[in-house]
């Protein structure tokens, strides 16, 4: 998404993305350029991301300066009514381009390598509270 935003807004010096994260809350990021391409060279898109209580998220958007361009998946965009967060789907062909240009600097990893970077726990991990997976049977 934040891609896409700097291919309509070549000019913005920061972007804000975010996609429902269900529960009253975004999964959001906020971008600098220079913070993205770190991410490209490195591969790792994580360090920006993050769970933000929706409303907080709105206060964000608001106190975003004028050359910050902000987007979020359509259903989190229509909670805004002044026009200021572009509605955005993301989509696989998003993330396929991302990954050829992340190719394109011969950054490559074996599928086997891939880990999986989790946010938050799920709901069912966060209603057992403490009581870990690896405990189960």
């Amino acid at each position: 998404m934040a891609r896409n935003l700097w291919d309509k807004s070549p000019d913005a010096s920061e972007v804000m993305v975010a996609i429902n994260a269900y529960r009253g809350q975004v999964f959001a990021a906020n971008w600098t350029r220079q913070q993205w391409e770190s991410a490209i060279d490195s591969g790792d898109f994580s360090t920006q991301s993050r769970v933000v209580i929706a409303g907080d998220w709105a206060k964000e958007v608001a106190a975003a300066q004028e050359t910050c361009s902000i987007a979020a998946e359509p259903v989190v965009a229509a909670q805004f009514d002044h026009g200021r967060v572009l509605a955005i789907e993301p989509n696989a062909t998003d993330v396929a381009e991302l990954g050829e240009e992340i190719a394109s600097k011969g950054r490559f990893v074996s599928p086997m390598q891939l880990l999986p970077r989790y946010l938050r726990n799920s709901a069912a991990e966060e209603k057992l509270g403490s009581v870990q997976i690896e405990n189960w049977g």
